[in-house]
């Protein structure tokens, strides 16, 4: 899962620069049409039954693997050609933390 530039720039700050970066309370996964840092497009929310879910991840050896299923509910409209995810610190809005293809 690459990072994205909002992450990056966070993490080189808190490395080597004057500001702390904490940790997001949770993180929630989004579902994308298409690549988020090619101009993807997250399915949409109205009328579909789509939320970003919340999920919890482990990490060993550079790999980021999440603890449990992430299962969401039928969809009530087409959601597209799900391919790419993106995990954010907020369930609307937010920032965007990494994204990975599916």
């Amino acid at each position: 899962m690459p990072f994205t530039a909002y992450t990056d720039n966070e993490l080189l700050n808190h490395l080597l620069g004057p500001a702390s970066y904490t940790k997001p309370a949770a993180v929630y996964v989004a579902l994308f049409n298409g690549d988020p840092a090619s101009g993807g497009t997250e399915v949409s929310t109205t009328g579909s039954a789509y939320t970003r879910l919340a999920a919890t991840f482990s990490v060993s050896l550079n790999v980021a693997t999440n603890s449990a299923n992430i299962e969401w509910p039928v969809s009530t409209t087409a959601w597209g050609t799900i391919d790419h995810i993106a995990v954010y610190d907020a369930v609307t809005g937010g920032n965007q933390l990494v994204t990975a293809a599916l």
